[in-house]
C-alpha cells in the first residue's frame, strides 16, 4: 500500500511528529515512516509501536488523510490551533480524553432511508447494513484515538447491525451470518467496555462538581477507573487493528456485495412441512413488517407482569425497548415519519431513563466492591465514598419508582392503537 501525500500535509505531520506528547506523535512518525519505506516491521521498530498498529494508522491515513489526528492538533490552515504540548514524563502510552461535564452524549439521529412497502427484504437489508458500515469505517480512526463521542457511536452502529440482522434473520441463513454476528459480538464487547468506564467517570466527576468534593475525594476509586479505561482503550486499539476486525469489514463487505447469496431459500427456514414455497429474495417489506414490530412490542409489554421488577429486569427491558425503536427508526420511512415519531420520542425515552439506572446501579456496585476489597484505604476518602454511595442509591430509588408512568405511555392504549393504525396501512 503506498500513501500519497498531499500538498501541505507532510508539514502537518511533521508537526504533529516533532511534539514529545506521546501516541499521536508516534503515529505521525509511524506514517512518515511508511512514506519513505513502506515496511511496517521497520516503521513499528523506529516508532514504538506494534506492526499492526504501523498498518492501521496508515490504512485510516490512507482513508481520511489529517482526519485520522484528533482536529486540536490541526494548524489553522486546517480549520483548528495546535493544541499545546503535553507536559514532559507524561506517559508515551496516555491517551487523552476528552472533557466532557453531561453524563451522556446526546444521540444522533440515524440516517433515514427512502424504504417502499413493496421494496424487497433482501433488498433492504442490503442497504441498512451499507449505512452502517460506512458509519464504521468513519468512526473507525477517532475511536481508536480515544474519542468518547466516536467509541460511542461505533458502539451504536455495531447495536444498529445487530439488530438489522436480528430483524432479517427469518429471511436469511444463520450458518452463512454466523461469523459475521460472532464478529459483532466481540466488537460490541470490546467498545462496551471503554464505553461503560466513561460513562462511569463522567457521572462520578459530575456528582464531584456537584457535591464539591475535593481532589482527594474518591480520588483512589477513579484512579483505579482510568487504569481499566486506559487498558480498554488499549484492547479497543488493539482489536481495531487486528485480524478478527479486519475479517468483520471483510465479511460486511461480502454481504453488501451479494445479499442474494446469504438468502435462506425458497422456504422460511421455521416454515412448516406444509408451508407454500416462498421465492428467494421475493418477501416485501409490508409482508414482514407488522408481524415484526408486533413481535417486538409484544416483547416489551410482557415486563408489564412484573409487579416490582428488579434492576437487571429493568435492564433487559431496556434491550427490549431498544429493539423496538430500532424496528421503527429503520422503517420510519416506510409506515410514515410523522405516524412514528411520537412512538420513537416515547422509546428513547424509556431507553434513557433506564439507561440512567443501569448506569447508576452499575456505578454504585463498583464504587461498593472498591471500598470493601481496599480495607487499608485512608479514612479521609471514606465521607466521599459513603456520600457518593447514598446519592446513587437515591438516584435508583428515583429511577425506579418513576419508571412505571413512562412505561404507561409507551405500551399504553394511544400508542397500541397508534400501531395499529400505522401498521394498518402497509
Amino acid at each position: 500500500m503506498r500513501v500519497v501525500l498531499p500538498p501541505g500535509d507532510a508539514r502537518v505531520l511533521r508537526a504533529i511528529a516533532d511534539r514529545d506528547d506521546g501516541v499521536f506523535s508516534r503515529r505521525a512518525r509511524a506514517i512518515l515512516r511508511w512514506i519513505e519505506e513502506p515496511d511496517a516491521e521497520r516503521a513499528a521498530a523506529a516508532c514504538g509501536l506494534r506492526p499492526g498498529q504501523v498498518r492501521f494508522w496508515v490504512r485510516a491515513f490512507e482513508r481520511s488523510g489529517l482526519g485520522a489526528f484528533p482536529p486540536g492538533l490541526l494548524p489553522p490552515a486546517h480549520g483548528e490551533t495546535v493544541a499545546p504540548a503535553a507536559t514532559p514524563g507524561a506517559a508515551a502510552d496516555a491517551i487523552p480524553a476528552p472533557a466532557a461535564p453531561a453524563m451522556r452524549p446526546s444521540t444522533r439521529r440515524a440516517k433515514r432511508l427512502r424504504i417502499r412497502a413493496d421494496d424487497p427484504v433482501i433488498e433492504i437489508l442490503g442497504r441498512i447494513v451499507a449505512v452502517q458500515r460506512g458509519r464504521l469505517k468513519r468512526l473507525e480512526a477517532g475511536a481508536c484515538a480515544g474519542d468518547e463521542e466516536a467509541v460511542h457511536d461505533m458502539r451504536v452502529a455495531i447495536r444498529r447491525l445487530r439488530a438489522i440482522l436480528r430483524i432479517g434473520r427469518p429471511y436469511l441463513k444463520r450458518k452463512a451470518l454466523r461469523r459475521l454476528r460472532r464478529g459483532l459480538r466481540t466488537a460490541a464487547r470490546t467498545l462496551g467496555a471503554v464505553r461503560d468506564l466513561d460513562v462511569i467517570l463522567r457521572h462520578a466527576e459530575a456528582y464531584r462538581a456537584q457535591a464539591s468534593v475535593s481532589g482527594d475525594g474518591l480520588g483512589a476509586w477513579m484512579a483505579q477507573l482510568e487504569g481499566q479505561r486506559g487498558e480498554a482503550r488499549r484492547s479497543l486499539q488493539e482489536h481495531l487493528a487486528g485480524k478478527r476486525f479486519t475479517q468483520l469489514l471483510a465479511d460486511l463487505d461480502a454481504f453488501l456485495g451479494d445479499p442474494d447469496r446469504y438468502g435462506a431459500g425458497d422456504a422460511a427456514p421455521d416454515a412448516g412441512a406444509g408451508a407454500p414455497p416462498r421465492a428467494p429474495g421475493r418477501t416485501r417489506v409490508r409482508d414482514m413488517l407488522p408481524a415484526a414490530v408486533w413481535e417486538q412490542f409484544g416483547a416489551v409489554r410482557s415486563y408489564e407482569t412484573l409487579s416490582t421488577p428488579s434492576v437487571p429486569a429493568l435492564h433487559a427491558l431496556r434491550i427490549e425497548i431498544k429493539r423496538f425503536r430500532y424496528l421503527l427508526e429503520f422503517f420510519q420511512g416506510t409506515l410514515g415519519v410523522r405516524s412514528v415519531r411520537p412512538m420513537l420520542e416515547l422509546a428513547v425515552r424509556a431507553q434513557d431513563h433506564l439507561g440512567r439506572l443501569h448506569d447508576a446501579d452499575v456505578a454504585w456496585h463498583r464504587l461498593q466492591a472498591f471500598f470493601a476489597a481496599q480495607a487499608w484505604l485512608a479514612t479521609a476518602e471514606s465521607p466521599a465514598a459513603a456520600g457518593y454511595l447514598a446519592a446513587l442509591e437515591a438516584e435508583i430509588r428515583t429511577l425506579t419508582a418513576s419508571f412505571p408512568a413512562l412505561e404507561e405511555e409507551l405500551t399504553g392504549l394511544p400508542v397500541r392503537r397508534r400501531l395499529a393504525r400505522v401498521l394498518a396501512r402497509l
